[in-house]
């Protein structure tokens, strides 16, 4: 597998017009990754504050709920694989905090995604 070499990023402003491309727009914006962080660091709050009969609670349905299961092992699967994501959208954006910021946000698992989002070059800063 190679990323695609030809593809630019950040993508031209032209290339987020249209009602198809609002995702898209709103993480070329600063606006969709802060709501996200915020949501991250709360839930990430919310987690480590938690009592141990909610942990117990959370196990006993990881046991018993095939739904919990399979949603925490994706979230590990996903969270696993984000710093190689990370890693190709930072090349073909020539982000040049790279090489400082991104072995930092690679190991954050929520958060440092996140945190990626709101730092990479955006639409029109090239």
């Amino acid at each position: 597998w190679s990323p695609i070499q030809d593809m630019e990023l950040p993508p031209k402003k032209e290339e987020l017009e249209g009602w198809n491309k609002l995702a898209m727009k709103g993480a070329e914006t600063a606006v969709l990754p802060g709501v996200a962080l915020v949501a991250s660091v709360y839930l990430l709050y919310n987690a480590l504050s938690a009592d141990n009969a909610t942990w117990q609670g959370y196990v006993q349905l990881f046991i018993e709920s095939r739904l919990v299961h399979i949603s925490s092992l994706d979230c590990c699967i996903l969270a696993t694989l984000c710093p190689f994501w990370m890693s190709n959208d930072a090349e073909l954006r020539d982000w040049k905090q790279r090489e400082q910021l991104l072995p930092i946000l690679s190991v954050l698992p929520v958060v440092g995604p996140v945190t990626y989002l709101l730092l990479r070059p955006k639409t029109g800063d090239k």
